[in-house]
């Protein structure tokens, strides 16, 4: 059974799990519905989230699964309405 979990990180000291869902469209649904407070909760002026699909019963010596979906943001400065904004950004 496929399971898939949603990472943060945005260190790279450091990640952590904020959930495990069932499938890989309920856990992007949370970061595409939940995305202001997503990157807000993560960053000062970049946040990254990944999503990793795991085995449950499978040993996994890598510790990380496989990345399936990543996503990423940047504080970046708008001159036009001079101020700063959230974009995704490529990782």
């Amino acid at each position: 059974m496929k399971i898939y979990e949603l990472t943060d990180n945005t260190s790279d000291e450091q990640y952590y799990t904020i959930g495990l869902f069932l499938t890989m469209e309920e856990a992007i649904a949370v970061v595409d519905d939940d995305q202001q407070d997503v990157i807000n909760e993560l960053g000062d002026d970049y946040a990254s989230v990944t999503i990793s699909e795991r085995q449950v019963g499978k040993v996994d010596w890598s510790g990380t699964g496989v990345v399936v979906w990543e996503r990423a943001w940047a504080m970046n400065y708008n001159e036009s309405e001079d101020v700063y904004k959230w974009e995704i950004v490529d990782k």
